[in-house]
């Protein structure tokens, strides 16, 4: 066997006279190599990523996996064997695609399917929410007068109201503006306050848990009732 004549073409495709591909076949390998890197890098975090970020990997991904076999197939319709960019590109999508199935499987298992598995709850009687609605009512009366009790108080002696109240961050205390204290809220209770006739009459609206509502108004006095949900 002769050995091979210097400066002779080694690549097997160059001998056959095999035309080279494009060049935007492999700007089309390494942009399937960037975006899988890209698409991989996002999906590490596994823990209870947003829906809308496994979405945007998932179309990553699935891009550079598409574009890395139009590479590769474009380079073998040539004659050329598969670029390595392009393989590597294949890999890595691919690797991103597998990884954003599972962290979309385990949102669906904690969000989904362990939702199902939980126990029901126990039904409560009507002599029982009858009991809790009238307790509810209760410590609302007594919120309502203690709220009537400090707005009187804190009222000014040109005889008008603060134009304002305010709900502490932890939602438990109605204040003045000064920061006095008119009363202590149960955690969620709602608030509306509004004066009139110059300030010298207020309304004050709580909304509670159960559709519990107490009114406190400076001419009407203060009343407690259980209203629907859609009559607020």
């Amino acid at each position: 066997m002769s050995a091979p004549q210097p400066g002779a073409p080694s690549d097997p495709a160059t001998m056959t006279g095999a035309p080279a591909p494009p060049r935007w076949v492999a700007a089309l390998a390494w942009t399937s190599l960037v975006l899988g890197i890209v698409a991989l890098l996002g999906s590490l975090n596994m823990f209870l990523p947003d829906p809308r970020d496994m979405l945007v990997r998932a179309v990553i991904g699935g891009i550079g996996l598409a574009a890395a076999i139009v590479a590769i197939v474009r380079f073998r319709r040539t004659g050329r064997p598969a670029p390595p960019i392009g393989i590597a590109g294949l890999v890595v999508s691919s690797l991103a695609l597998v990884v954003t199935v599972l962290t979309l499987l385990q949102f669906a298992f904690f969000f989904v399917f362990a939702e199902r598995l939980e126990p029901p709850a126990e039904p409560v009687s009507s002599s029982q929410a009858a009991a809790e609605q009238a307790a509810t009512e209760r410590e609302f009366a007594e919120i309502a007068r203690t709220s009537a009790a400090m707005l009187e108080e804190v009222r000014l002696p040109d005889g008008s109201y603060p134009t304002r109240l305010a709900v502490t961050t932890d939602e438990r205390q109605l204040i003045s503006p000064d920061g006095v204290v008119i009363a202590d809220l149960p955690f969620g209770t709602s608030v509306n306050y509004a004066v009139y006739v110059d300030a010298t009459q207020y309304q004050l609206l709580l909304f509670g848990p159960n559709g519990t509502r107490a009114e406190v108004d400076s001419e009407d006095g203060i009343t407690v009732e259980h209203v629907p949900y859609a009559s607020w």
